[in-house]
């Protein structure tokens, strides 16, 4: 699966992801136990999604995480497309300074609330902002792309084949993480 149609597929997962646990939370006797968690799998299907339009129509965003720096490097017929949708399912954002200043409290909340147990300072804002944003994030990506699972080779793999390229994954996966270690143990 090429990269692009590859972020498409993780931007419709952690959406998903989010959706299901904003549903188990609302019917949970202590709605707080998912709150964290449902932020942080919004925000990050907010990145995924934007970053997945971003790849599909060839724009660079190098490494960035923040969700005012991503939506601000969307073609403006995006940009606009996905204010569209986010008005029409929240009416209360369509006066601009009302949305940056939400889109600015939740632009790095995958990373902040993500760690909030480190006696961080987290943004307190609107999580209707952040359900309104990710449905019209994703809305406005599936308008243009969608991706379904399909096979990529024809050839089947037996077994043994595919017992052996997990071990290979675990094998290359260990080196790697056991030389960021001692990088940083340096």
């Amino acid at each position: 699966m090429e990269r692009e149609n590859h972020l498409v597929y993780q931007a419709k997962s952690f959406y998903n992801a989010y959706i299901a646990l904003e549903q188990i939370g609302r019917q949970a006797e202590d709605d707080l136990l998912l709150y964290i968690p449902t932020i942080v799998n919004g925000a990050f299907s907010c990145e995924l999604t934007l970053k997945a339009i971003l790849a599909k129509n060839k724009i660079k965003y190098d490494n960035e995480h923040n969700l005012l720096s991503l939506f601000e490097l969307l073609p403006d017929s995006f940009r606009n497309e996905l204010l569209g949708h986010l008005i029409q399912k929240a009416p209360e954002y369509k006066e601009p300074k009302k949305f940056v200043e939400e889109l600015i409290l939740i632009s790095n909340a995958f990373v902040d609330w993500r760690y909030a147990f480190e006696d961080k300072t987290v943004p307190a804002f609107d999580t209707r902002f952040l359900s309104a944003f990710a449905n019209a994030a994703i809305w406005t990506m599936f308008s243009h792309y969608n991706v379904s699972l399909e096979r990529c080779d024809d050839t089947e793999k037996t077994d043994d084949e595919i017992e052996e390229m997990f071990r290979e994954n675990r094998e290359r996966c260990k080196r790697i993480n056991i030389e960021k270690f001692r990088k940083k143990k340096k």
